[in-house]
């Protein structure tokens, strides 16, 4: 990965990682296109080991594998270093890339949610989404050679 980055362990929850390679775009969230996050996992629920993953990323970087590259290390650090048994994420159905990126990494599609969004304009339509999860066994089946 050519852009700088950096993993940051957040004090009061034990193993929860952003990667960011511009910590002053969080914020934006890729919402104008010019955030440069990369990926984050956020910790949803420390007890029962399972997180979401999400990510963002600027138009111009899109496109040249650093999503897939930020994610696929997300996931190797969240079942092998903090021990997550289960981590999904989801996405509009619109965004191919974001459920393509999901599929790459061998994650599962596990739900589809037919206008579960509100719509992004006031009088636009409902908006569907996906869920995709991926487990730590199969992780580690599909994965161990990418290390």
């Amino acid at each position: 990965m050519s852009a700088p980055c950096q993993y940051l362990l957040c004090p009061f929850l034990s193993c929860t990682a952003f990667l960011f390679a511009d910590l002053a775009a969080h914020a934006d969230w890729g919402r104008s296109g010019k955030t440069n996050v990369v990926a984050l996992l956020p910790f949803v629920s420390n007890g029962q080991r399972q997180g979401e993953i999400g990510w963002a990323l600027g138009v111009e970087h899109r496109g040249s594998g650093y999503a897939t590259e930020a994610v696929r290390g997300l996931l190797t650090f969240a079942f092998e270093s903090c021990g997550y048994h289960r981590l999904f994420a989801g996405t509009i159905l619109t965004n191919e890339r974001s459920w393509k990126l999901m599929e790459r990494v061998a994650m599962r599609k596990e739900a589809h949610f037919r206008e579960a969004h509100v719509p992004i304009h006031p009088d636009g339509p409902w908006i569907d989404s996906v869920r995709y999860a991926i487990l730590a066994s199969e992780w580690a089946t599909n994965h161990a050679p990418w290390r």
